[in-house]
């Protein structure tokens, strides 16, 4: 099986001695030779690199995975044709669901990740390439530092694996140091090659616009119209002397993340 252990451990700082070294191996020869697709490295190979480099293990053999998941769905409707013939039953019904809902399974979508950092922490979006909201949430501590929004940034990251970061561009605005900061470390963050975009509340403004929302509060409230799933955490106008409700972060995480969409259509 053809494998991508070199890629992920160049990407790191370490030599393939180092890696022999953790692992308790006297000679690298073997770990070079599974590297260079000469050897099909064992599991404790794999399960290293996994554990190291941070990657999934079917990114590992990304190309086989990708040639089995295409052999799995072409016998997926031989196997439903087959279980319908044997008639209708609570466990047949069972097994054509499971294998109808696997069958929509899309091994190849591309996750994006939009972060807004504010004065509680951060909010998140994670988007699928369908447009689907994955995952979302706010990050807030009471003493916000940046080193623990950073790890928890990573740890969203790693988790996820997403091929697109979308952030803040700060420039010319009066956000707080420590918000410029952790933007700008979530910006040189760069562990699997990811494709980072900045947008302005200029633009973020300049985009809603053209859909009727002027401010924060229309802009959340149409985004809320678009993904009804997040209705439940749509703040109420604020008035200018109260603060920024909780969940704002996750809206304006998600403004970003279509004004990019509608810049890059």
């Amino acid at each position: 099986m053809k494998n991508s252990l070199r890629t992920y451990r160049k990407r790191s700082e370490l030599t393939i001695l180092d890696v022999a070294q953790l692992m308790g191996i006297k000679e690298s020869s073997t770990l070079s030779r599974c590297e260079r697709n000469r050897r099909n490295p064992c599991y404790k190979v794999v399960f290293v690199y996994h554990l190291l480099f941070d990657v999934p293990i079917e990114k590992i053999f990304d190309d086989d995975v990708k040639i089995i998941f295409n052999e799995l769905i072409k016998n997926i409707d031989p196997l439903i044709e087959e279980l319908k013939k044997q008639g209708e039953t609570k466990r047949n019904n069972e097994r054509i669901a499971f294998l109808k809902a696997f069958k929509k399974k899309d091994i190849n979508m591309e996750k994006t990740i939009s972060i807004y950092a504010n004065l509680v922490g951060f909010g998140f979006v994670i988007i699928s390439s369908r447009g689907e909201i994955i995952d979302y949430g706010i990050v807030s501590y009471r003493s916000v530092r940046n080193e623990k929004c950073f790890r928890h940034v990573k740890k969203i990251i790693l988790y996820y694996h997403p091929e697109t970061i979308i952030l803040e561009d700060y420039k010319y605005t009066h956000k707080s140091e420590r918000v410029k900061n952790l933007i700008d470390l979530i910006s040189n963050y760069n562990n699997n090659n990811q494709k980072i975009y900045k947008y302005s509340r200029e633009q973020i403004r300049q985009t809603f616009e053209i859909f009727g929302a002027r401010n924060k509060f229309e802009i959340s409230r149409r985004i809320s119209e678009i993904y009804p799933q997040l209705k439940s955490k749509l703040p109420e106008k604020r008035r200018t002397w109260e603060p920024e409700n909780y969940y704002q972060g996750i809206f304006d995480a998600m403004s970003l993340y279509l004004t990019h969409q509608y810049l890059n259509d």
